[in-house]
């Protein structure tokens, strides 16, 4: 009923489809996840100390595993500095740190490739503490749009009005995500996404007047949620994310 732009080869491809309807409304439900508590990341950076490093290095690497997934990677030409900072995958840490690991701790292995040919390899733990935030989240994803729109439809708003009902306490406060696929020019989807992040949020202001809303922004294509290289994947990125953050008791 609303067709992808026929401008674009995406488009075509998108406008060749069925649409199904319905009155239900479990068969149009986003994902949900409810009262959640996540752990924070309070190491970002990882300083090795070197002593003794050979004087005929070619090259070199520094590699950092937290329970077998990468999470800082390094490497150079010529003789390593003494001091080598890390900078860690924030996002990496969090999705290993969310489930239980045999080993908790941030495994580094440092190799050295000699002028000689010769390489060498040592490998130090440095012990990981986890912290949980203090706050309760629920995250409403994939409250999806029409192509090049920025209004809900009747069924994503009953979806969002159910979804602040259970999650949204007077202390809470809420933030409003918005994207889009990278069909079009950047600087439209990025006006396109806030328009998207701009009516949900006044849709909540609306629904729960005392609402506490830090933020609500768009952020266009820059952050592509699902391979857009599908017409699924470019579906699910004319999106808003809205994640409700509730202080936990002490």
């Amino acid at each position: 009923s609303i067709p992808s732009n026929p401008a674009y080869p995406e488009g075509l491809v998108e406008n060749r489809r069925a649409e199904l309807f319905g009155n239900s409304l479990s068969l149009f439900a986003p994902i949900v996840h409810e009262r959640f508590s996540e752990y924070i990341v309070e190491r970002r950076r990882i300083v090795v100390a070197l002593a003794n490093a050979p004087t005929d290095v070619e090259r070199w690497e520094l590699r950092a595993r937290y329970d077998g997934v990468l999470v800082g990677d390094r490497r150079d030409s010529g003789a390593p500095p003494s001091l080598l900072v890390l900078n860690l995958d924030s996002a990496a840490l969090l999705a290993v740190a969310s489930r239980r690991v045999a080993h908790d701790s941030i495994e580094c292995e440092f190799e050295m490739l000699t002028t000689r040919g010769a390489r060498i390899t040592t490998r130090c733990a440095v012990p990981v503490e986890r912290t949980q935030s203090k706050f309760e989240r629920s995250r409403l994803s994939l409250v999806v749009f029409d192509f090049d729109r920025a209004d809900l439809t009747p069924t994503n708003r009953q979806l969002v009005r159910q979804f602040l009902a259970d999650a949204v306490k007077p202390t809470s406060r809420i933030r409003i995500t918005g994207t889009t696929d990278r069909l079009g020019e950047a600087s439209y989807n990025l006006e396109l996404s806030q328009a998207r992040a701009d009516y949900v949020r006044s849709f909540i202001e609306r629904s729960i007047p005392l609402a506490r809303i830090e933020e609500s922004r768009g952020l266009g294509a820059s952050r592509l949620l699902f391979d857009n290289a599908t017409p699924e994947g470019r579906y699910y990125c004319r999106t808003v994310t809205i994640v409700v953050e509730t202080p936990l008791p002490e």
